[in-house]
């Protein structure tokens, strides 16, 4: 598996939909303003061969804080350190004293 940021790597903004709907996260506003969703925050995608299996997003003030915007990881990849891997990166790149991170927990059977 590689992590890599998208300055590392391009996202592909369909293979990005494509991961939502495979993480079972799909929501309506993933495809509104779809260049800016990518390009205005640090995005770091992790992906085993050439499909993209997770994302993670994260903006900063450069200095003091970062936030972590979201975070999805394709349902076959659950609980095989991705998630970890994906955060571990995105805080190296953001590099800020302190970071917020708002969690939405999501259950699925």
């Amino acid at each position: 598996m590689k992590i890599m940021t998208c300055n590392e790597r391009a996202i592909d903004f369909e293979d990005v939909i494509k991961l939502y709907k495979n993480s079972g996260l799909l929501e309506e506003n993933v495809f509104q303003d779809k260049e800016d969703k990518l390009n205005k925050v640090l995005t770091v995608g992790a992906w085993q061969d050439e499909s993209l299996i997770g994302l993670a997003r994260g903006v900063s003030d450069g200095n003091f804080r970062a936030y972590i915007e979201d975070m999805v990881i394709d349902s076959l990849y659950f609980k095989e350190g991705v998630g970890i891997k994906l955060v571990s990166k995105l805080l190296k790149e953001l590099s800020c004293n302190d970071f917020i991170i708002q969690r939405r927990f999501f259950t699925f059977l």
